[in-house]
C-alpha cells in the first residue's frame, strides 16, 4: 500500500510539474504578446500614415520573432493592386512598391494567405520573381517568418473583402515563436494591427477628400470673383454708356472753347491752362470710352492683314501717345522667318498692340524697347514679343496686370486700364496675351502675344 501511494504520488507531482511547465510557457507566450502590444503603442501615432502603421506593425513583430529587418506585403482592398515594402531597424529601406498580384484558379488570393498557402497556390506563387527576390532578401539572416492577416483561413478569424490584409516576411532569431503565434491570445495583436490599418487608410481618404474638397472650393472661389468681376464690368459697361452719352457734349464743349482760349490768350501760363484743360477733357473721354469697350466689346471686323503692317502701326499709335506724354519711344522690330497674312482687325488689335508698347516705353524711359514678329511653331498661330530692359513684372503685377483700374504708376500717370483693355481685343480675336519676365542674360519684362493665323468669320461667330 506504501508503494501504490508513493506511485499515485509520483504520478500526480509528475502531472502537476507538467502542468506548471504548461503555465510557465503560456505565461511566457502571453508576456511576449503584451511586451508586443507596448512596443507596437510606443511606435505608433494617431494620424499615422498607413507606411508608419506598418513599421510599427515590424517594429512588434520583431519582440516576438527576434529581428528588426522584414519585408511586408499588402493590399487595402480585395480589388486593389499589391505592394511591398521593406523595414530595417524601425526605418523605411524600401518604400511602397506596387507588385503583381498572384492569378490563381482555385480562389482569390490575398497577401495575408501566403502564410497558410497549400500545395497548389504554393505552386501558382513560386512563379513569382519579385516574391521569390523577396524571400531570399529575408533568408540571407535567418529562416522567413510569416505572419500573415488570417489565421487557418477559418471564416471566424478571416477578414473581408473590403479589408486591408497583409503578410509580414521575418528572419527568426528566438525560440517558440510559431507557437505564440497560434495562440488565441496572439488575435489580439492581429486584430491591433487590422485596426490601425484601416485607420490609417481611413485617414488617408479622408485627407485626400479635404484636399479635392480644398482644390474645389479654391477653384469656386476663382469662379465666383470672375463672375462678380464679369458682372463688375457688365455694370461699369452700362454706367459707361449712360456717362459717355450724358457727357460726351459737356466735353466736346470743353474741349473747344479750351482750344479757342489757347488761340486768345496772349501769355505762356495761360496757354498752358487752356491745354490742361483739352488734355483733361481727352483723357476724360478716352476713360469712358475704354470703360464701354471692356464692358461691351465691339464686334471686329474681320480681314486678311500684313502682320507687319499690323505691328508697325501699333507702334505709330504708342509713339504718338507717349509723345504726347512727354516720353521719347524708341522701339525696334524684328521679324523672325515668314509671316503670311492674319485675319484680324486691322484697328483694333493695333491699339491692342500698343498699350503694352506704352507700358514698356513707361518702364524704361529712353530705352530701346524690342518687338519680335514669328510664327509659333507649327501650332498656325502668330508670335507678337514685346521686351524691354527694365526691373520687369512684380508678382502682385503679373497678378493684377488685367484688372481695371490696377497700375503701379502713381496716380495720374495712367488709368490702369490698358492691359485689360488689350487684352478684351485679343481675346475677341481668339488670342492670349501673358506676362512675364525675361529668364535671359538680360533682364527686363516681356509680354507675348499669340494669335490664331486661320481665324475665319465662321470660326468667330462660333
Amino acid at each position: 500500500m506504501l508503494i501504490e501511494s508513493l506511485t499515485a504520488a509520483n504520478g500526480r507531482l509528475a502531472q502537476l510539474n507538467t502542468d506548471l511547465r504548461k503555465r510557465v510557457v503560456e505565461g511566457d507566450s502571453v508576456k511576449r504578446i503584451v511586451q508586443s502590444i507596448e512596443a507596437f503603442h510606443e511606435q505608433s501615432q494617431a494620424g499615422d500614415s498607413f507606411e508608419q502603421v506598418l513599421c510599427a506593425m515590424v517594429h512588434s513583430a520583431s519582440i516576438l520573432v527576434g529581428s528588426a529587418r522584414g519585408a511586408v506585403i499588402y493590399q487595402h482592398r480585395e480589388d486593389q493592386p499589391w505592394f511591398t515594402m521593406m523595414i530595417d531597424q524601425g526605418k523605411i529601406v524600401q518604400h511602397s512598391v506596387r507588385v503583381q498580384s498572384p492569378e490563381s484558379e482555385h480562389e482569390t488570393v490575398r497577401p495575408g494567405m501566403l502564410a497558410n498557402a497549400n500545395a497548389a497556390q504554393s505552386m501558382e506563387l513560386a512563379s513569382l520573381d519579385w516574391l521569390r527576390e523577396l524571400f531570399m532578401s529575408v533568408k540571407e539572416i535567418g529562416a522567413p517568418m510569416l505572419i500573415g492577416a488570417m489565421y487557418n483561413n477559418e471564416p471566424s478569424t478571416s477578414i473581408g473583402s473590403d479589408e486591408p490584409s497583409y503578410l509580414i516576411i521575418m528572419p527568426k532569431t528566438g525560440s517558440g515563436i510559431e507557437r505564440v503565434v497560434t495562440t488565441e491570445s496572439f488575435t489580439i495583436v492581429r486584430d491591433l494591427w487590422q485596426q490601425a490599418m484601416a485607420q490609417a487608410i481611413a485617414a488617408e481618404k479622408g485627407r485626400r477628400v479635404g484636399e479635392e474638397l480644398a482644390a474645389a472650393n479654391h477653384a469656386m472661389t476663382a469662379l465666383r470673383h470672375e463672375l462678380t468681376t464679369k458682372e463688375s464690368l457688365v455694370q461699369l459697361g452700362k454706367m459707361a454708356a449712360g456717362a459717355a452719352h450724358e457727357m460726351n457734349n459737356p466735353l466736346a464743349i470743353i474741349r473747344g472753347r479750351s482750344q479757342q482760349l489757347f488761340e486768345r490768350l496772349g501769355t505762356k501760363r495761360e496757354q498752358d491752362s487752356a491745354r490742361a484743360i483739352a488734355a483733361a477733357s481727352d483723357q476724360l473721354s478716352d476713360l469712358i470710352t475704354s470703360l464701354h469697350m471692356i464692358a461691351d466689346p465691339p464686334k471686329p471686323s474681320l480681314a486678311l492683314a500684313d502682320p507687319v503692317l499690323m505691328v508697325r502701326q501699333a507702334i505709330e499709335i504708342a509713339r504718338d501717345r507717349c509723345h504726347y506724354q512727354g516720353l521719347k519711344a524708341k522701339i525696334q522690330l524684328k521679324i523672325n522667318g515668314t509671316v503670311s497674312p492674319i485675319m484680324v482687325d486691322l484697328d483694333l488689335i493695333s491699339k491692342a498692340i500698343a498699350e503694352p508698347l506704352i507700358n514698356a516705353v513707361q518702364a524704361c524711359p529712353g530705352a530701346i524697347i524690342s518687338v519680335c514678329i514669328e510664327p509659333n511653331g507649327s501650332n498656325g498661330r502668330l508670335k507678337v514679343q514685346i521686351t524691354d530692359s527694365g526691373s520687369g513684372f512684380t508678382s502682385e503685377t503679373i497678378k493684377h496686370a488685367f484688372d481695371p483700374f490696377y497700375s503701379e504708376l502713381e496716380a495720374g500717370r495712367r488709368s490702369g486700364l490698358g492691359l485689360a483693355r488689350a487684352r478684351g481685343i485679343i481675346e475677341l480675336h481668339k488670342g492670349e496675351i501673358f506676362l512675364g519676365n525675361n529668364t535671359g542674360s538680360k533682364p527686363g519684362a516681356e509680354v507675348v502675344i499669340l494669335l490664331n493665323k486661320e481665324l475665319t468669320p465662321a470660326l468667330f461667330a462660333a
